[in-house]
């Protein structure tokens, strides 16, 4: 059997509801040199029935037997991969018919860049959106100190560059494999996304992220505090309690932080960075400069914070041909003047 270009890796855990129109969008692909790594993790309903009954050639289906959990079954699939390429697919969403064909294209003419997603649109909830999350490799470095810049189902990456770093889903960080992953992929390459729409993002409330939060959330902490130690290694504990919550933004109403604390903090971390260049510094400003907007937007009715927003040397760096930043500034300067 010839190697193909691609291997689509699915793990599906009791996917019954949604699978077919996930595999029929993998396999109407425009791009078609590529092999479906379907990985049955045990399921106890129709999974392995609706598996069986596609007669593509392409699709390579693995029984686990048992439930082995998503880790386990990603790290597996990783291991079965032929391709030179693994593409991330879920079981619930759906992939537009150019997605492969571009991303392959992409990564065959961009040889600094290992891995990259795209921009996706969510549906199945109250409202449909589409997401952006930055293209650009030192942005995509940058924001990964608060953040996943990259939706997991949209991602490609070169098997080869995973082989030889010996890169894998870590089991420590349950939830969140994915963050923690690029974390360590952005030390040995850049990562990118390609600025276009090429996956449809199913919201519903199965998902790990409505059925596990308070699990994903402690997990997201501890990677949100392994990327602040990288610049800040000797945070204290209450010191490192006040970043989670500023990065998140959820900090608590009674909490006591003044918007002078925030933006002291945040300013500080510039700084740091600026001196040890651990994340690309420009762009970690402007990556702070988002979490400082948030912060502002969303507290703009309290009193002093519009004040604090327009004296603060990160308002001067937001992107404001960002569509969201030039908005969020045309509201909070609304709700200055009521």
């Amino acid at each position: 059997m010839a190697t193909p270009a691609v291997t689509v890796l699915m793990p599906v855990y009791n996917g019954a509801r949604f699978l077919a129109g996930a595999m029929e969008s993998v396999l109407g692909q425009t791009f078609g040199d590529f092999e479906l790594l379907a990985i049955n993790d045990g399921s106890s309903d129709q999974t392995a029935e609706i598996l069986a009954s596609s007669r593509d050639p392409r699709v390579r289906i693995v029984e686990n037997g048992r439930n082995l959990g998503l880790i386990a079954s990603l790290n597996k699939g990783l291991d079965l991969a032929r391709g030179d390429y693994v593409a991330r697919m879920d079981q619930d969403d759906l992939a537009l018919p150019k997605r492969l064909e571009k991303q392959v294209h992409f990564l065959s003419a961009s040889p600094r860049t290992g891995l990259c997603g795209t921009w996706f649109r969510t549906f199945g909830g109250t409202r449909s959106t589409v997401v952006r999350p930055p293209a650009r490799a030192d942005d995509m470095a940058a924001r990964l100190f608060y953040e996943s810049p990259l939706a997991h189902p949209t991602v490609m990456f070169r098997r080869g560059l995973f082989a030889e770093h010996g890169l894998r889903y870590s089991h420590d960080f349950p939830n969140a494999e994915d963050y923690e992953l690029w974390t360590r992929v952005a030390r040995i390459t850049e990562l990118a996304n390609l600025p276009e729409v090429l996956l449809q993002y199913r919201r519903h409330d199965e998902q790990i992220s409505t059925m596990k939060k308070a699990k994903q959330d402690e997990t997201v902490r501890r990677i949100l505090l392994r990327q602040l130690e990288t610049i800040h290694p000797h945070a204290t504990g209450p010191e490192r309690d006040a970043h989670v919550a500023i990065v998140t933004n959820r900090i608590p109403d009674e909490s006591g932080f003044t918007v002078d604390y925030v933006e002291s903090w945040l300013t500080g971390l510039v700084r740091r960075n600026k001196a040890l260049a651990v994340f690309p510094p420009e762009a970690f400003s402007r990556a702070l400069s988002i979490v400082w907007w948030r912060y502002c937007s969303s507290r703009s009715s309290v009193p002093g914070v519009i004040r604090a927003f327009y004296a603060s040397a990160l308002t001067r760096v937001l992107p404001l041909k960002n569509k969201l930043g030039i908005l969020a500034i045309r509201a909070m300067a609304g709700a200055a003047r009521s």
